[in-house]
Protein backbone atom coordinates (compact mmCIF):
# COMPACT_ATOMS: atom_id res chain seq x y z
CA UNK A 1 0.00 0.00 0.00
CA UNK A 2 1.05 3.60 -0.57
CA UNK A 3 1.31 4.41 3.13
CA UNK A 4 3.53 1.41 3.83
CA UNK A 5 0.86 -0.74 5.45
CA UNK A 6 1.59 -4.38 4.62
CA UNK A 7 5.36 -3.84 4.37
CA UNK A 8 7.46 -6.58 5.98
CA UNK A 9 10.44 -5.78 8.21
CA UNK A 10 12.94 -7.71 10.31
CA UNK A 11 13.14 -6.21 13.81
CA UNK A 12 14.52 -6.84 17.29
CA UNK A 13 12.20 -5.30 19.93
CA UNK A 14 13.98 -3.91 22.98
CA UNK A 15 11.37 -3.53 25.72
CA UNK A 16 7.72 -3.71 26.71
CA UNK A 17 5.66 -0.52 26.45
CA UNK A 18 2.04 0.37 27.21
CA UNK A 19 -0.94 -1.36 25.56
CA UNK A 20 0.78 -4.73 25.23
CA UNK A 21 3.31 -3.73 22.56
CA UNK A 22 7.07 -4.14 22.43
CA UNK A 23 9.15 -1.28 21.07
CA UNK A 24 11.53 -1.73 18.13
CA UNK A 25 13.11 0.69 15.64
CA UNK A 26 13.27 0.41 11.87
CA UNK A 27 16.44 0.97 9.81
CA UNK A 28 15.83 4.73 9.88
CA UNK A 29 15.45 4.82 13.66
CA UNK A 30 11.67 5.22 13.54
CA UNK A 31 9.78 3.62 16.44
CA UNK A 32 7.69 0.56 15.64
CA UNK A 33 5.22 -0.79 18.20
CA UNK A 34 5.10 -4.56 17.71
CA UNK A 35 2.19 -6.85 18.61
CA UNK A 36 3.03 -10.46 19.47
CA UNK A 37 6.78 -10.15 20.09
CA UNK A 38 9.05 -10.42 23.14
CA UNK A 39 11.98 -8.13 23.92
CA UNK A 40 15.29 -9.40 22.54
CA UNK A 41 13.99 -11.79 19.90
CA UNK A 42 14.34 -11.39 16.15
CA UNK A 43 11.01 -11.28 14.35
CA UNK A 44 9.60 -10.63 10.93
CA UNK A 45 6.66 -8.24 11.16
CA UNK A 46 4.00 -6.80 8.88
CA UNK A 47 3.17 -3.12 9.29
CA UNK A 48 -0.49 -2.68 10.24
CA UNK A 49 -0.61 1.10 10.69
CA UNK A 50 1.86 3.77 9.56
CA UNK A 51 1.97 7.30 10.97
CA UNK A 52 4.32 10.19 10.24
CA UNK A 53 6.53 9.55 13.27
CA UNK A 54 5.81 5.94 14.28
CA UNK A 55 4.31 2.66 13.05
CA UNK A 56 2.51 -0.40 14.37
CA UNK A 57 3.21 -3.97 13.30
CA UNK A 58 2.17 -7.56 13.94
CA UNK A 59 4.55 -10.52 14.12
CA UNK A 60 4.46 -12.65 10.96
CA UNK A 61 7.27 -15.02 11.93
CA UNK A 62 9.55 -15.54 14.92
CA UNK A 63 13.09 -15.99 13.58
CA UNK A 64 15.07 -16.13 16.84
CA UNK A 65 12.77 -16.64 19.85
CA UNK A 66 13.45 -15.23 23.30
CA UNK A 67 14.14 -17.81 26.05
CA UNK A 68 10.87 -17.07 27.86
CA UNK A 69 8.62 -17.40 24.80
CA UNK A 70 5.91 -20.05 25.14
CA UNK A 71 3.83 -21.60 22.40
CA UNK A 72 0.48 -19.85 22.00
CA UNK A 73 -2.57 -21.94 22.83
CA UNK A 74 -4.68 -20.04 20.28
CA UNK A 75 -4.42 -20.48 16.50
CA UNK A 76 -5.71 -16.93 15.95
CA UNK A 77 -2.84 -15.26 17.87
CA UNK A 78 -1.17 -12.89 17.09
CA UNK A 79 -3.27 -12.04 14.00
CA UNK A 80 -6.34 -11.44 16.20
CA UNK A 81 -6.08 -8.10 17.96
CA UNK A 82 -7.87 -9.27 21.09
CA UNK A 83 -4.90 -10.70 23.04
CA UNK A 84 -1.38 -9.41 23.67
CA UNK A 85 0.23 -11.98 25.98
CA UNK A 86 -0.35 -15.49 24.65
CA UNK A 87 3.40 -15.86 23.95
CA UNK A 88 4.38 -15.63 27.66
CA UNK A 89 3.38 -17.48 30.82
CA UNK A 90 0.58 -15.97 32.88
CA UNK A 91 3.01 -15.32 35.75
CA UNK A 92 5.27 -13.33 33.42
CA UNK A 93 2.26 -11.47 32.02
CA UNK A 94 1.41 -10.25 35.53
CA UNK A 95 5.02 -9.15 36.08
CA UNK A 96 4.91 -7.17 32.82
CA UNK A 97 1.61 -5.52 33.73
CA UNK A 98 2.92 -4.52 37.15
CA UNK A 99 6.05 -2.92 35.67
CA UNK A 100 4.03 -1.03 33.07
CA UNK A 101 1.57 0.17 35.71
CA UNK A 102 4.41 1.61 37.80
CA UNK A 103 5.86 3.36 34.73
CA UNK A 104 2.79 5.57 34.27
CA UNK A 105 3.31 9.21 35.33
CA UNK A 106 2.63 9.70 39.03
CA UNK A 107 1.60 6.09 39.63
CA UNK A 108 4.67 5.09 41.62
CA UNK A 109 4.12 7.93 44.09
CA UNK A 110 0.43 6.95 44.36
CA UNK A 111 1.49 3.41 45.30
CA UNK A 112 4.00 4.80 47.79
CA UNK A 113 1.25 6.92 49.35
CA UNK A 114 -0.96 3.82 49.71
CA UNK A 115 1.88 2.13 51.61
CA UNK A 116 1.16 -1.52 52.38
CA UNK A 117 -2.57 -1.32 51.59
CA UNK A 118 -2.18 -2.70 48.05
CA UNK A 119 -3.48 -6.03 46.75
CA UNK A 120 -3.60 -7.86 43.44
CA UNK A 121 -6.60 -10.03 42.54
CA UNK A 122 -6.24 -12.72 39.90
CA UNK A 123 -8.17 -15.82 38.90
CA UNK A 124 -8.22 -18.48 36.22
CA UNK A 125 -6.82 -16.84 33.03
CA UNK A 126 -9.09 -18.78 30.64
CA UNK A 127 -12.86 -19.07 30.26
CA UNK A 128 -13.44 -15.87 32.22
CA UNK A 129 -15.24 -13.57 29.80
CA UNK A 130 -19.05 -13.36 29.92
CA UNK A 131 -19.69 -11.21 26.84
CA UNK A 132 -18.27 -10.85 23.34
CA UNK A 133 -19.06 -9.81 19.77
CA UNK A 134 -18.77 -11.97 16.67
CA UNK A 135 -17.80 -10.19 13.44
CA UNK A 136 -19.12 -11.48 10.11
CA UNK A 137 -18.52 -10.17 6.57
CA UNK A 138 -20.40 -12.77 4.56
CA UNK A 139 -17.34 -14.95 3.98
CA UNK A 140 -15.55 -15.05 7.33
CA UNK A 141 -16.71 -15.08 10.94
CA UNK A 142 -14.49 -14.38 13.92
CA UNK A 143 -12.73 -11.34 15.39
CA UNK A 144 -11.08 -8.25 13.96
CA UNK A 145 -7.40 -8.34 13.10
CA UNK A 146 -5.11 -5.76 14.70
CA UNK A 147 -5.82 -2.23 13.36
CA UNK A 148 -8.07 -3.61 10.66
CA UNK A 149 -11.63 -4.48 9.71
CA UNK A 150 -10.30 -7.73 8.25
CA UNK A 151 -11.70 -10.72 10.11
CA UNK A 152 -9.52 -13.41 11.65
CA UNK A 153 -11.40 -16.70 11.39
CA UNK A 154 -12.91 -18.24 14.49
CA UNK A 155 -10.20 -20.56 15.86
CA UNK A 156 -10.90 -24.32 15.84
CA UNK A 157 -10.56 -24.51 19.62
CA UNK A 158 -12.85 -21.50 20.11
CA UNK A 159 -11.88 -18.35 21.99
CA UNK A 160 -10.11 -19.39 25.19
CA UNK A 161 -11.02 -16.13 26.92
CA UNK A 162 -14.75 -16.86 26.73
CA UNK A 163 -16.88 -18.86 29.13
CA UNK A 164 -17.19 -22.31 27.47
CA UNK A 165 -20.95 -22.06 26.98
CA UNK A 166 -20.52 -18.62 25.39
CA UNK A 167 -17.78 -19.85 23.08
CA UNK A 168 -19.90 -22.82 22.01
CA UNK A 169 -22.95 -20.64 21.32
CA UNK A 170 -20.88 -18.32 19.15
CA UNK A 171 -19.29 -21.24 17.31
CA UNK A 172 -22.70 -22.75 16.51
CA UNK A 173 -24.30 -19.45 15.49
CA UNK A 174 -25.18 -19.13 11.81
CA UNK A 175 -25.19 -15.41 10.94
CA UNK A 176 -28.01 -14.32 8.63
CA UNK A 177 -25.65 -11.90 6.90
CA UNK A 178 -22.73 -9.53 7.42
CA UNK A 179 -22.71 -7.65 10.71
CA UNK A 180 -21.67 -7.59 14.33
CA UNK A 181 -23.45 -10.03 16.64
CA UNK A 182 -23.35 -9.65 20.42
CA UNK A 183 -23.56 -12.47 22.96
CA UNK A 184 -23.44 -12.61 26.74
CA UNK A 185 -23.93 -15.18 29.46
CA UNK A 186 -25.67 -14.34 32.73
CA UNK A 187 -27.20 -16.52 35.40
CA UNK A 188 -26.18 -19.63 33.46
CA UNK A 189 -28.11 -18.54 30.35
CA UNK A 190 -26.53 -17.50 27.05
CA UNK A 191 -28.22 -14.51 25.43
CA UNK A 192 -27.69 -14.25 21.69
CA UNK A 193 -28.29 -11.42 19.21
CA UNK A 194 -32.07 -11.78 19.16
CA UNK A 195 -32.34 -11.70 22.96
CA UNK A 196 -30.02 -8.71 23.20
CA UNK A 197 -31.97 -6.83 20.55
CA UNK A 198 -34.93 -6.45 22.93
CA UNK A 199 -32.65 -5.19 25.76
CA UNK A 200 -34.81 -7.00 28.30
CA UNK A 201 -33.79 -7.17 31.95
CA UNK A 202 -31.36 -9.97 32.76
CA UNK A 203 -30.85 -11.21 36.31
CA UNK A 204 -27.34 -12.22 37.28
CA UNK A 205 -25.85 -13.59 40.47
CA UNK A 206 -22.61 -11.66 40.76
CA UNK A 207 -21.47 -13.31 43.99
CA UNK A 208 -21.40 -16.80 45.41
CA UNK A 209 -24.01 -15.45 47.84
CA UNK A 210 -27.42 -16.61 46.53
CA UNK A 211 -29.08 -13.78 48.44
CA UNK A 212 -27.53 -11.13 46.20
CA UNK A 213 -28.46 -10.85 42.55
CA UNK A 214 -28.91 -7.84 40.29
CA UNK A 215 -30.86 -7.06 37.14
CA UNK A 216 -29.48 -5.11 34.22
CA UNK A 217 -30.52 -4.47 30.60
CA UNK A 218 -29.15 -7.16 28.32
CA UNK A 219 -27.16 -4.65 26.25
CA UNK A 220 -25.85 -2.56 29.14
CA UNK A 221 -22.32 -2.54 30.53
CA UNK A 222 -21.37 -4.99 33.26
CA UNK A 223 -17.96 -6.17 34.40
CA UNK A 224 -17.32 -9.22 32.25
CA UNK A 225 -14.87 -11.34 34.29
CA UNK A 226 -17.21 -13.86 35.87
CA UNK A 227 -14.51 -15.13 38.25
CA UNK A 228 -13.50 -11.76 39.72
CA UNK A 229 -16.64 -9.59 39.72
CA UNK A 230 -17.61 -10.84 43.18
CA UNK A 231 -14.17 -10.04 44.61
CA UNK A 232 -14.36 -6.62 42.95
CA UNK A 233 -17.70 -5.84 44.63
CA UNK A 234 -16.39 -7.01 48.00
CA UNK A 235 -13.37 -4.74 47.58
CA UNK A 236 -15.67 -1.70 47.38
CA UNK A 237 -17.17 -2.73 50.71
CA UNK A 238 -13.74 -3.42 52.20
CA UNK A 239 -12.50 0.03 51.18
CA UNK A 240 -15.60 1.88 52.34
CA UNK A 241 -14.50 4.19 55.20
CA UNK A 242 -15.36 2.59 58.55
CA UNK A 243 -18.54 3.77 60.23
CA UNK A 244 -19.50 5.72 57.11
CA UNK A 245 -23.08 6.96 57.52
CA UNK A 246 -23.28 9.75 54.95
CA UNK A 247 -24.87 9.74 51.51
CA UNK A 248 -23.61 7.50 48.72
CA UNK A 249 -23.13 9.32 45.41
CA UNK A 250 -22.41 7.02 42.44
CA UNK A 251 -21.03 8.48 39.20
CA UNK A 252 -21.43 6.49 35.96
CA UNK A 253 -23.78 4.42 38.10
CA UNK A 254 -25.35 2.28 35.38
CA UNK A 255 -27.80 0.07 37.25
CA UNK A 256 -26.38 1.12 40.62
CA UNK A 257 -25.00 -2.30 41.49
CA UNK A 258 -22.02 -0.93 43.45
CA UNK A 259 -24.17 1.45 45.48
CA UNK A 260 -26.76 -1.27 45.95
CA UNK A 261 -24.11 -3.62 47.30
CA UNK A 262 -23.01 -0.98 49.83
CA UNK A 263 -26.52 0.11 50.87
CA UNK A 264 -27.62 -0.33 54.46
CA UNK A 265 -30.36 1.07 56.67
CA UNK A 266 -30.24 4.83 57.04
CA UNK A 267 -28.10 5.57 53.98
CA UNK A 268 -29.30 7.79 51.17
CA UNK A 269 -28.21 7.28 47.57
CA UNK A 270 -27.90 9.30 44.37
CA UNK A 271 -26.83 7.67 41.11
CA UNK A 272 -25.91 9.57 37.93
CA UNK A 273 -25.65 8.08 34.45
CA UNK A 274 -26.56 8.93 30.85
CA UNK A 275 -28.18 5.55 30.00
CA UNK A 276 -31.95 5.69 30.67
CA UNK A 277 -32.40 1.91 30.39
CA UNK A 278 -29.69 1.27 33.00
CA UNK A 279 -31.17 3.91 35.32
CA UNK A 280 -34.62 2.33 35.01
CA UNK A 281 -33.12 -1.05 35.92
CA UNK A 282 -31.43 0.56 38.91
CA UNK A 283 -34.72 2.00 40.16
CA UNK A 284 -36.28 -1.45 39.76
CA UNK A 285 -33.49 -3.18 41.72
CA UNK A 286 -33.58 -0.61 44.53
CA UNK A 287 -37.37 -0.78 44.74
CA UNK A 288 -37.62 -4.56 45.11
CA UNK A 289 -34.94 -4.46 47.83
CA UNK A 290 -36.60 -1.62 49.73
CA UNK A 291 -33.66 0.75 49.24
CA UNK A 292 -34.14 4.51 49.21
CA UNK A 293 -32.36 6.12 46.28
CA UNK A 294 -32.53 8.59 43.42
CA UNK A 295 -31.33 7.76 39.90
CA UNK A 296 -30.76 10.83 37.76
CA UNK A 297 -29.98 11.04 34.06
CA UNK A 298 -26.97 13.27 33.47
CA UNK A 299 -24.18 13.55 30.92
CA UNK A 300 -21.37 13.84 33.44
CA UNK A 301 -18.69 14.62 30.85
CA UNK A 302 -20.69 17.49 29.34
CA UNK A 303 -22.57 18.77 32.38
CA UNK A 304 -20.22 17.91 35.24
CA UNK A 305 -21.55 17.44 38.74
CA UNK A 306 -24.67 19.27 39.89
CA UNK A 307 -24.08 22.24 42.16
CA UNK A 308 -23.98 21.22 45.81
CA UNK A 309 -24.29 17.56 44.91
CA UNK A 310 -22.57 16.32 48.08
CA UNK A 311 -22.19 17.16 51.73
CA UNK A 312 -19.13 16.75 53.91
CA UNK A 313 -20.03 13.15 54.79
CA UNK A 314 -20.62 11.94 51.22
CA UNK A 315 -18.79 8.94 49.85
CA UNK A 316 -18.41 9.23 46.07
CA UNK A 317 -18.27 6.04 43.98
CA UNK A 318 -16.95 6.36 40.42
CA UNK A 319 -16.66 3.68 37.73
CA UNK A 320 -16.16 5.66 34.49
CA UNK A 321 -15.53 4.41 30.95
CA UNK A 322 -11.98 4.23 29.56
CA UNK A 323 -11.90 8.02 29.19
CA UNK A 324 -11.67 8.28 32.98
CA UNK A 325 -13.06 11.18 35.01
CA UNK A 326 -11.43 13.91 32.97
CA UNK A 327 -10.59 17.50 33.83
CA UNK A 328 -14.09 18.79 34.55
CA UNK A 329 -15.13 16.02 36.92
CA UNK A 330 -11.83 16.00 38.81
CA UNK A 331 -12.20 19.75 39.28
CA UNK A 332 -15.78 19.36 40.49
CA UNK A 333 -14.75 16.64 42.93
CA UNK A 334 -11.93 18.76 44.31
CA UNK A 335 -14.35 21.64 44.83
CA UNK A 336 -16.95 19.40 46.48
CA UNK A 337 -17.08 18.58 50.17
CA UNK A 338 -17.11 14.80 49.73
CA UNK A 339 -15.10 13.02 52.41
CA UNK A 340 -13.80 10.17 50.25
CA UNK A 341 -13.74 8.84 46.69
CA UNK A 342 -13.67 5.21 45.56
CA UNK A 343 -12.58 5.23 41.92
CA UNK A 344 -12.51 2.06 39.80
CA UNK A 345 -10.74 2.49 36.47
CA UNK A 346 -10.57 0.17 33.46
CA UNK A 347 -7.79 2.30 31.94
CA UNK A 348 -4.70 2.83 34.13
CA UNK A 349 -3.42 5.55 31.78
CA UNK A 350 -6.42 7.84 32.35
CA UNK A 351 -6.45 6.85 36.03
CA UNK A 352 -2.83 8.01 36.36
CA UNK A 353 -3.76 11.32 34.74
CA UNK A 354 -6.76 11.79 37.05
CA UNK A 355 -4.78 10.89 40.18
CA UNK A 356 -2.23 13.58 39.37
CA UNK A 357 -5.08 16.12 39.30
CA UNK A 358 -6.88 14.79 42.38
CA UNK A 359 -3.69 14.63 44.46
CA UNK A 360 -2.02 17.70 42.99
CA UNK A 361 -3.62 20.33 45.19
CA UNK A 362 -3.10 18.30 48.33
CA UNK A 363 -6.83 17.89 48.86
CA UNK A 364 -6.99 14.12 48.42
CA UNK A 365 -4.54 11.36 49.28
CA UNK A 366 -4.39 7.71 48.23
CA UNK A 367 -5.38 5.41 51.07
CA UNK A 368 -5.58 2.00 49.34
CA UNK A 369 -5.26 0.34 45.92
CA UNK A 370 -6.73 -2.90 44.60
CA UNK A 371 -5.70 -4.24 41.17
CA UNK A 372 -7.88 -6.75 39.31
CA UNK A 373 -6.65 -8.65 36.27
CA UNK A 374 -10.10 -8.67 34.71
CA UNK A 375 -8.80 -9.41 31.21
CA UNK A 376 -5.97 -11.98 31.25
CA UNK A 377 -3.96 -12.22 28.02
CA UNK A 378 -4.89 -8.62 27.16
CA UNK A 379 -3.09 -5.43 28.25
CA UNK A 380 -6.02 -4.24 30.37
CA UNK A 381 -6.30 -3.94 34.16
CA UNK A 382 -9.02 -2.72 36.51
CA UNK A 383 -7.67 -0.58 39.36
CA UNK A 384 -9.77 0.44 42.37
CA UNK A 385 -8.40 3.33 44.43
CA UNK A 386 -9.61 4.88 47.67
CA UNK A 387 -8.80 8.56 48.12
CA UNK A 388 -9.52 10.40 51.37
CA UNK A 389 -9.89 14.12 51.80
CA UNK A 390 -7.05 15.49 53.86
CA UNK A 391 -8.02 17.23 57.05
CA UNK A 392 -7.12 20.89 57.22
CA UNK A 393 -4.40 21.65 59.71
CA UNK A 394 -4.92 23.91 62.73
CA UNK A 395 -5.11 27.63 62.05
CA UNK A 396 -2.12 29.75 63.08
Amino acid sequence: MKDGTGTRLRLVPKRWVQNGFTLAHDENGGPVFVHGALPGETVEVTLTRVRSNHSFACVSQVLEPAPDRVESDCAAFPACGGCSFRQVSYREELNIKQRLLFELPGMQSAFEEAGHDIRWHTAQPTGYRSQAQLQCDGNSRGFFALHSNAIVDWPPEGCRNLAPELSEAMRAFQPPGPGRYAFRVAGGTVYGPESLRTNALVESRLLDDPAFSWSFPARSFMQSNRFLVGEWLRAWRELEPPAHEGPLVELFAGTGVVGGFLMKDGLSYEGYDSDPAALAAGRHCFSIRGFSGQFRRRDLYRQGLPTGFSDAQSLVLANPPRAGLGQRLTRDLLESRASALLYSSCNPQTLARDLISLRGRGALSVRAIRIFDFFPRTPHLEVLVRLDRKQAGPAH
